[in-house]
């Protein structure tokens, strides 16, 4: 062999070894930050199924460190525990169909001490749009305060899809169900359940613009009543922050702190960070957020 070709093949050997030791770093990684540190109940095999479905599913996920999937795997597996899943009109239920429902409150609460809400106990999926006798109307979702959210599985998988048009039925009715457990919060109130109050308050103007029939950046369903409106909110906040921070930056900003998040982060695990608080504070126009203690 020629000198060249000697060096080449040595070179290609080190691509082996170093492609080799990426590929058990990288599953090692996923499972000590899933087993080890945020002591998740899953095995390997499960883990792969979970995180595959996320991969190729959700934007959100796939920007995260691996610790930060780490905490939304942990979140994802804590939700398929919680909830009983029933496929409705003979639809066989699929892990895909879990995970989907569970990584949609994983996102809104990626960041919350509280983020399955106790009163739900059971997720009905339903192939399409779903017609309900008792307000004869054809849903695509909804929550009930005893405990139960049905979704469409069609438009659910639709929202992940299309991830930036500001349409995401997952996310809509999860923010419904944390609304309806602010309000079950009759005493010792978590952030969320204390700040959604101050957040109402602080957007009412925008709400109130959109009853009136003037133009604005969210969508005129917003305007149905202030459970809808923040519904839409949620959706235009993950889906698209840009366009949702630069119409209603105090809308966008007063979000991030009820969900201790910023999805404009996206190299920072959407972490809200002081820097950015002191930012918004600086500008005379908007309206101050909150210096809390910052959640991690």
């Amino acid at each position: 062999m020629t000198t060249l070709e000697v060096i080449l093949a040595i070179v290609i050997v080190l691509l082996f070894v170093i492609r080799f030791k990426r590929g058990i770093a990288e599953p090692f990684n996923a499972y000590y930050y899933n087993r080890v540190k945020y002591n998740t109940p899953i095995n390997r095999k499960e883990y792969r199924l979970v995180n595959d479905t996320l991969g190729t599913r959700f934007t959100y996920y796939n920007a995260l460190s691996d610790d930060g999937k780490g905490r939304f795997v942990n979140r994802c597996v804590h939700v398929l525990r919680a909830m009983k899943f029933v496929g409705k009109e003979e639809l066989e239920v699929t892990l895909e169909m879990k995970v989907t429902v569970a990584a949609a409150f994983a996102q809104v609460g990626y960041r919350l001490d509280k983020y399955v809400p106790d009163y739900l106990h059971t997720i009905l999926i339903y192939p399409k749009p779903f017609y309900i006798e008792q307000i004869d109307k054809v849903l695509k979702g909804g929550v009930t305060p005893n405990g139960f959210m049905a979704i469409s599985w069609f438009d659910l998988d639709h929202g992940f899809q299309l991830p930036h048009d500001g349409y995401n039925l997952g996310l809509h009715e999860v923010a419904h169900a944390f609304k309806i457990s602010a309000q079950h919060q009759a005493t010792e109130k978590d952030f969320f359940s204390f700040y959604i109050e101050r957040w109402l308050q602080i957007t009412d103007y925008e709400y109130q613009r959109i009853r009136n029939g003037l133009p604005s950046a969210l969508r005129e369903y917003a305007g149905t009543n202030p459970h809808e409106f923040f519904a839409v909110c949620i959706e235009h906040f993950f889906e698209v922050p840009q366009a949702f921070h630069q119409a209603l930056p105090d809308v966008f900003n007063h979000m991030c702190v009820l969900l201790n998040q910023n999805p404009l982060n996206t190299t920072g695990d959407y972490e809200l960070t002081e820097a950015y608080i002191k930012s918004v504070n600086l500008d005379p126009n908007r309206i101050k957020m909150p210096l809390v203690k910052m959640r991690k």
